[in-house]
């Protein structure tokens, strides 16, 4: 059956209103080829007790896009590594860093070898990334948690609770954290 982006729809939403999607494996490629080039929030979460990657936000101005970690599956035409290497998608995040080497490390340990994945691996790079924490440090920012600079700079800023886990099945209540953060 051929599946069409208008089929996903928002089960939860940020602390804005903003909508949040969870993409589907089947889906990730659609929901990729509607990022064109410009700004996307970017952000990822990790099994809090093994360091593990799990999720991927994306923030393209208007929804929270949460991809699990299987949309990295290496085969040909991959969008959402093809986004990933992109320079012209922007990825804003707070020590994005720190998240594009969780990636990197996923993509290296991921146990396939076929000539495809090696050849993907190979080839992996993040491009076109802005890390809103070394901004902060050369404006003289002291605080560069992302909940203490978005406390301080974003209208109507909501803090996160407390709500990490494995996000190996994550709660509702993750998703709502995750795409917050």
């Amino acid at each position: 059956s051929e599946l069409k982006l208008g089929d996903l729809n928002a089960r939860h939403f940020a602390y804005d209103g903003t909508p949040i999607i969870i993409v589907p494996t089947e889906y990730v490629d659609i929901v990729c080829l509607t990022f064109t080039h410009g700004l996307y929030g970017f952000d990822t979460e990790s099994d809090c007790h093994t360091g593990e990657l799990r999720i991927i936000q994306i923030y393209n101005g208007s929804i929270v896009y949460i991809f699990d970690i299987t949309a990295l599956i290496f085969r040909e035409e991959n969008m959402f590594i093809k986004f990933l290497n992109s320079k012209d998608r922007i990825k804003v995040g707070a020590d994005i860093d720190g998240d594009v080497h969780k990636i990197r490390k996923y993509v290296q340990k991921s146990r396939l070898n076929t000539d495809l994945a090696k050849l993907i691996k190979a080839k992996f790079n993040i491009n076109g990334v802005i890390d809103l924490q070394s901004i902060a440090r050369t404006l003289g920012e002291k605080l560069l948690s992302l909940e203490k600079l978005a406390a301080k700079y974003v209208d109507g800023f909501k803090a996160n609770p407390k709500d990490l886990g494995s996000y190996i099945r994550p709660t509702d209540n993750q998703y709502i954290y995750a795409a917050n953060d």
